[in-house]
């Protein structure tokens, strides 16, 4: 097995999760996705201190993985993808001292910005990041400003290549309006907006003014 998808709390039951670890940990896998797990905090930490995946390059987590438990996983590994999915994430209480690891192996960053700005806090994570992706969801928009949380995400990667910004269908407009106060620049290169119903919510007309803060983009 190389490519393996457990998208059910089927596979993380008292009963089938031995059974689980041992097959993934005897696996030359490479690309694995954990979503619809339904594991509490403790059973995620517990789950991720139990695998040793030599191969892994590309991981997908459930967005209520806890981020600390998460970043010691892979800082013992060489993974390139990291994704989150919807959801937000899984505050624990940190310590008092806070060692964040680096993960230099990280190329590309898929999630909603609670979750980047979360991994960003407590990993060392590279400033040459590949290519970010920032994903909004409509039952988890609040009432800042969509560009301010976009850039406080890059902000972090001060050499990014590559930026994908996915807003859902129906967003206010408010949130799409560039914010009152002074905003900073993302010096990136490549830009894509998307929304995910752009054939009935056409949104580039009023993110136009957000191109103010990439100066750089091709």
């Amino acid at each position: 097995l190389e490519v393996v998808e457990l998208t059910s709390s089927l596979f993380f039951s008292p009963i089938v999760v031995p059974f689980t670890i041992t097959t993934l940990c005897s696996s030359p896998i490479t690309r694995l996705t954990l979503t619809n797990t339904s594991l509490t905090t403790v059973q995620w930490t517990t789950l991720l201190k139990h695998l040793s995946l030599q191969h892994l390059l590309s991981l997908a987590v459930d967005s209520s993985c806890p981020i600390q438990s998460l970043v010691g996983f892979l800082a013992h590994h060489n993974v390139k993808d990291l994704v989150f999915s919807r959801g937000q994430p899984t505050s624990t209480r940190s310590p008092r001292v806070c060692v964040c690891l680096p993960l230099p192996s990280l190329e590309r960053l898929d999630g909603p910005p609670t979750c980047i700005q979360s991994l960003a806090s407590l990993a060392k994570l590279p400033t040459t990041l590949e290519s970010l992706t920032i994903r909004f969801h409509q039952s988890s928009l609040s009432d800042i400003p969509l560009l301010e949380d976009v850039l406080a995400c890059a902000a972090h990667f001060p050499d990014l290549s590559e930026l994908c910004i996915q807003i859902p269908s129906g967003t206010s407009r408010r949130l799409l309006e560039i914010p009152r106060e002074s905003i900073s620049s993302c010096p990136v290169r490549v830009l894509f907006l998307m929304c995910l119903d752009s054939a009935r919510h056409d949104i580039i007309p009023y993110c136009a003014p957000w191109l103010r803060a990439f100066p750089q983009i091709n």
